[in-house]
């Protein structure tokens, strides 16, 4: 007998993914992650949630895709924050998570990230919703809070066959900025 996929709704933090693939370096292909997904999990809806700069024509154009392939894609513009760019997405990612829940959603979550600031969200959704959250990131960029609340952890590089994309290729202003 065919064992039952959980049904799931996606929430993906883009800034941390998008370091996940710097660290990796290589990128990752979010049609295939999508299709991976839809293959573990019933999956009910994606979100992504990503910062966007003004002048950012090649992160238009991947939301853009995005959209295509079906995620729905959440933007805000990053702030100078003692001269770094920021824009964190914990607040609404953890109160769209819980809205969804209070609205009536019965099944689980998918999270990809590996940030920690996500473990108080997911003791919460497991205690109090008693709700399974299955955890996508990187060796390096997951948490050990939430390799340890999560129900499951996944890491992305396992899965590198199946959603390659391309090698990250730093561009020499990048390479500046990383070195400096």
């Amino acid at each position: 007998m065919k064992k039952k996929k959980p049904k799931v709704i996606v929430f993906i933090d883009g800034a941390n993914m998008f370091y996940s693939q710097r660290d990796l370096g290589w990128i990752f292909d979010w049609k295939k992650i999508k299709k991976l997904l839809d293959k573990i999990f019933d999956v009910k809806e994606f979100n992504y949630y990503t910062p966007l700069k003004e002048r950012e024509e090649r992160q238009k154009k991947q939301i853009e895709r995005l959209k295509r392939f079906g995620f729905l894609v959440y933007i805000k513009a990053p702030k100078v924050i003692k001269g770094e760019l920021k824009a964190n997405f914990d607040v609404e990612m953890s109160i769209d998570i819980i809205l969804k829940i209070v609205d009536g959603w019965r099944g689980e979550i998918v999270l990809l990230s590996g940030d920690s600031d996500f473990s108080y969200l997911v003791k919460v959704l497991r205690r109090r919703f008693k709700r399974k959250v299955f955890v996508f990131s990187t060796r390096r960029f997951l948490s050990w809070e939430l390799n340890f609340l999560a129900d499951e952890v996944y890491f992305l590089e396992d899965f590198k066959k199946e959603i390659f994309l391309k090698k990250w290729l730093l561009t020499k202003k990048a390479k500046n900025v990383i070195k400096n």
